[in-house]
This record gives C-alpha cells, sequence and structure tokens, in this order.
C-alpha cells in the first residue's frame, strides 16, 4: 500500500496510478478517497474502468444520476460495454 502511494506521487500524471488507487480505496470502503482518485484518473485520460467505478460507488450510494452519467461516458467510449449497460439497466429498475 505504501508503494502505491509513492508511486502516485512520484508520477501523478499516470492515469492507470489514481485508477488503482481507486479501486484499492474502494475495496476498504474508503468512498470519498476512491471517488477522488477515479476522478484524478478521468481528468488525465478517458476511461472505461474509472467510470465504471465511478458508476458503481455512486450507485451504491443511490446517487443515480452521477451513477447514469458515468454509465453512459463509458459507453462513449465503448459502446457495447455489458458493465456499463447492466448499470443503466439497475438504475431503469430502481427509478420509479
Amino acid at each position: 500500500r505504501g508503494r502505491r502511494r509513492e508511486a502516485a506521487r512520484l508520477d501523478p500524471s499516470r492515469p492507470e496510478t489514481h485508477l488503482l488507487l481507486a479501486r484499492l480505496h474502494e475495496r476498504a470502503g474508503r468512498h470519498q478517497e476512491a471517488i477522488r482518485e477515479a476522478n484524478l484518473a478521468l481528468g488525465l485520460q478517458k476511461s472505461v474502468d474509472a467510470n465504471l467505478l465511478l458508476a458503481k460507488i455512486y450507485l451504491e450510494q443511490d446517487k443515480l444520476a452521477e451513477a447514469r452519467k458515468h454509465a453512459q461516458q463509458a459507453l462513449e467510449v465503448e459502446p457495447e460495454n455489458v458493465a456499463a449497460r447492466s448499470v443503466l439497466k439497475t438504475i431503469e429498475m430502481r427509478t420509479p
């Protein structure tokens, strides 16, 4: 864990570094940190994975508009992405 944080400090220009940190934070239940890191990754490069991670977190928090936005952004990059379509389907089922 310490090495990964150090890598991010050494090369914050790599979106993969921020995405890795976002995943680690998400797995540890630190959602705000995960959101911050995923957004940093997106600021550096369009990323299906970062958008899907954000969509998942926002879906878990019942923030459906945010989840929808990130699932749609993932589909803009990868129109046939099954995970993004699944998020959108879940949102449809939750929306009255």
